[in-house]
């Protein structure tokens, strides 16, 4: 686990509100003067924090419901051990993009079942294509579906950097 010094907090949490993929480091220096740092500083504390992989990268942030996707949690049990399951799972990344779909997250869990996945699907027709491919899939890999429900409203989603 990474150490973040004050800097490195105050640097991310300002990235974090930001809307825009160009770092206006001078911005940055202004909203950041109580801390009595450069653009240089907050040059550097970004570059390193990119090549320590805290940042992994500046993007565009899309309101997936304003292109008619919904979220789709699904979770499995493994007929297999999870050491052999897990790399299997690489073969969701990318699948279904052409058809109204994108397997967006897989997580281990915890209690009855072992696999979660987060899935963006467009409108019924997406949700129906994932479906019949997912089907064909799973078994393939080997898991059994445990249960499935779709996300209706994010309420939120939040990393608050003020913890550390």
């Amino acid at each position: 686990m990474k150490t973040l010094n004050e800097l490195d907090v105050a640097v991310l949490s300002r990235l974090q509100e930001s809307q825009y993929l160009d770092i206006n480091y001078k911005k940055l220096a202004q909203d950041l003067k109580r801390l009595n740092v450069t653009e240089s500083q907050i040059k550097t504390c970004i570059t390193r924090l990119e090549e320590a992989g805290v940042i992994c990268g500046r993007s565009a942030i899309v309101d997936a419901e304003e292109l008619g996707f919904i979220t789709v949690f699904i979770r499995f049990k493994c007929y297999d051990p999870l050491e052999t399951t897990i790399p299997k799972l690489e073969a969701l990344r990318g699948l279904g993009t052409d058809k109204g779909f994108t397997v967006q997250e897989a997580f281990i869990i915890t209690g009855d079942l072992d696999i979660q996945l987060k899935v963006k699907v467009r409108g019924l027709d997406g949700y129906k294509a994932f479906i019949r491919i997912f089907e064909d899939t799973i078994e393939r890999i080997g898991l059994a579906l445990g249960s499935g429900s779709i996300g209706f409203e994010k309420l939120w989603e939040e990393l608050s950097l003020d913890t550390f």
